[in-house]
């Protein structure tokens, strides 16, 4: 099997890459150009994809002949992002682009990392469903809309979407950055933190994709990382090492961030939906993969380590 991993220099491309070495055959790192768009609705979208140059078409699917499996790691993660060009360009023109040229080649699998930001603060589930609150997660919902539409037109090359939740590994700033956090004075949680939070390690997101890879039938709408057993307080306490994060009266957690929601500003929004996260966790329906048997009980030893090696510098 051949595959092609657009992104595979990033954090999660890193680790799809490596998982994917035991199924290709052939592993293909292609170069992601660089777009920029001001389109922010469907049919916007559709004209800055027809639009794109056909050269810039034409090379990607050079790159792309042969191969048979097309991984699409690349995007901006930036979940406090202002709402400019260059985060639409590469979330939600970029997946298009890439997937006009993959069906132009033959490639008979389209495998799109997006985000479980797309839904908001509603309970994380599979289907087209999104509740969009950043412009970052406005950006993947677009992104997720567009391929929709042309996936509809070329059905031969199968469309495949991976909602990941947040995701983390010792050398991510905001692994680090919440390391630090469970080790200090500050880390709270809202009531008994025994809600499920929506966090996960690199490496089973690479798992995940690559059983979208590998398994037949899969649904072509999106699909939402499976719960692996992590709650409020887990995550502070495995993460702290042991430390045991201080209880918030839920009234006063919930008014802070009905406060910090109000802000209109994109930074204070991403970082009160953070928090939000954190204190409160967010509800998750056992969605198609879960279903299948691919959720793991919580590996505690596994987030310590990645507590550590956080603290060590983030060498992989």
């Amino acid at each position: 099997m051949r595959i092609a991993v657009f992104g595979s220099t990033g954090f999660v491309g890193q680790a799809a890459a490596r998982r994917l070495q035991d199924v290709a055959g052939h592993l293909l790192s292609v170069t992601s150009p660089r777009l920029t768009t001001a389109a922010r609705e469907v049919p916007d979208l559709e004209k800055a994809a027809l639009a794109v140059g056909p050269s810039l078409i034409e090379d990607l699917t050079r790159d792309l002949t042969g191969v048979d499996v097309v991984v699409n790691c690349a995007g901006l993660a930036r979940p406090t992002a202002s709402a400019d060009d260059a985060l639409y360009g590469a979330n939600a023109l970029l997946p298009v682009v890439l997937y006009r040229a993959s069906a132009a080649a033959g490639v008979s699998k389209f495998v799109h990392v997006s985000s479980a930001a797309v839904l908001g603060s509603g309970t994380l589930r599979d289907g087209w469903e999104s509740s969009p609150r950043t412009p970052y997660a406005l950006s993947k919902a677009l992104g997720e809309q567009g391929l929709e539409l042309v996936s509809r037109q070329e059905e031969q090359c199968g469309l495949r979407i991976l909602r990941p939740t947040s995701v983390h590994g010792p050398s991510r700033d905001v692994t680090r950055t919440l390391v630090r956090l469970a080790r200090s004075s500050g880390a709270t949680v809202a009531g008994d933190g025994g809600s499920p939070s929506p966090q996960v390690l690199v490496e089973r997101v690479a798992d995940m994709l690559h059983a979208l890879v590998v398994m037949q039938d899969v649904p072509r709408h999106p699909l939402v990382q499976p719960w692996d057993g992590v709650t409020v307080r887990s995550i502070l306490e495995d993460l702290g090492d042991g430390s045991r994060p201080r209880s918030l009266p839920m009234p006063l957690a919930r008014s802070l961030v009905t406060l910090g929601s109000r802000v209109p500003h994109a930074w204070v929004k991403g970082q009160t939906r953070r928090v939000e996260m954190l204190w409160f966790g967010q509800a998750h329906e056992d969605g198609w993969l879960t279903r299948r048997g691919l959720a793991e009980p919580l590996d505690r030893d596994a987030w310590r380590q990645t507590g550590r090696r956080a603290l060590e510098g983030g060498q992989l």
